[in-house]
């Protein structure tokens, strides 16, 4: 029998034969040849979205962590490639053609799932974290004077201030002014034997001349007195913050939104709300991503937080930022699995691996047909 009639060799017979090499496969006919290649490219196909294969995923991905770790930091991770990185993933055009509309649809998702959230706040914040925030809620300073000198005084502010103590000064006089109120002259007259009516009635007429001349007084006074009052009230909230009662008030607030929900907080958000929130914070990743300043913010604060990472290896780095032991890895690699077949299994990566055996079988086929 001729060698062109001998039975290829399967795919695991040449894997497995330290003497078969290369060199060996040429003395093949073109045909058997063929024929390996295709039942090579066959197998790679199974074996790779196989039960074997997943094992061997399995294994390979602890040995995979084990082997990073000893990996130097410095070698693998710098605030210049993760900077630079981030700017040619995210450039202006690449953000806006793929990652913004995807940016929006998730936040649209998240909102929306916010709205119909009827969990309490509180649900998930743990007595340790509490006891954080409660520390964080007696630190006076916590806002800068600036910003609540600008928010105290602010003219929206004054004009509130003006129309409540306008109505406040509009009920004292009602209730307090002797010539007018319930309990003062107009009571005394009533109980007058003769001529009370008419002296009511005067009284009344009295009374209207001294609210229109009245009226424009108080406002007078008040456009000057709410921007002296705005001032003097941001004055108070300054100097009374670190106030026991102060300190009661933020806690009470606390305690307040620990009892919300999402919903509950978020129920004046609706359609028409949502949809502006989504773009308006869509426009600002838009407007940050674009902003230079913002790549170098991010490449300053990589380098903050890489800077004990250099010479160590990832193990020593971890460990120094308190991280120890080892993940579920077994579980990761279980849960990752599914994904890694898909695209093992894609025909993008089946063509991959035929293309790659085809082209170490045709240049043996092409030898074997110039020998």
């Amino acid at each position: 029998m001729t060698v062109g009639h001998q039975a290829p060799p399967s795919p695991a017979s040449v894997s497995s034969s330290p003497a078969l090499s290369p060199a060996s496969l040429t003395g093949l006919t073109p045909e058997a040849l063929q024929s390996l290649k295709e039942l090579h490219s066959a197998f790679l196909r199974d074996r790779l979205v196989s039960e074997a294969a997943k094992r061997d995923w399995i294994r390979a991905f602890r040995e995979g962590y084990t082997w990073a770790l000893t990996l130097r930091v410095d070698e693998v991770l710098t605030a210049e490639i993760i900077a630079n990185a981030a700017r040619r993933v995210l450039a202006d055009e690449t953000f806006r053609r793929f990652a913004l509309p995807l940016f929006r649809d998730i936040s649209k998702c998240i909102l929306h799932a916010l709205r119909s959230e009827r969990m309490p706040v509180g649900a998930v914040v743990s007595d340790t974290a509490r006891t954080s925030i409660d520390a964080l809620l007696q630190k006076p300073e916590i806002l800068p004077e600036h910003v609540v000198r600008a928010i105290v005084e602010h003219e929206a502010v004054s004009t509130m201030l003006r129309d409540v103590l306008y109505q406040g000064l509009r009920q004292f006089n009602d209730t307090a002014n002797p010539f007018f109120a319930d309990w003062g002259l107009p009571a005394i007259v009533k109980r007058m034997p003769f001529g009370g009516g008419a002296l009511l009635k005067s009284f009344e007429s009295m009374r209207d001349e001294f609210d229109k001349r009245l009226e424009p007084e108080i406002r007078s006074f008040l456009n000057s007195f709410s921007k002296t009052a705005t001032a003097t009230l941001s004055g108070f909230v300054l100097s009374k913050s670190s106030d026991p009662r102060a300190l009661e008030l933020r806690r009470h607030v606390a305690a307040l939104l620990y009892t919300q929900s999402m919903a509950d907080l978020l129920a004046g958000v609706d359609d028409a709300a949502e949809a502006h929130i989504v773009d308006a914070s869509a426009h600002i990743a838009d407007a940050c991503l674009a902003h230079g300043h913002s790549y170098e913010q991010l490449r300053t604060t990589l380098a903050t937080w890489l800077h004990h990472a250099p010479f160590q290896t990832f193990a020593q780095w971890l460990g120094s930022l308190g991280i120890n032991g080892e993940p579920p890895l077994d579980a990761i690699a279980e849960e990752l699995w599914p994904h890694v077949r898909l695209v093992l299994g894609s025909p993008i990566a089946q063509s991959m691996y035929t293309s790659l055996t085809a082209e170490f079988y045709d240049s043996l086929i092409a030898q074997s047909n110039h020998g």
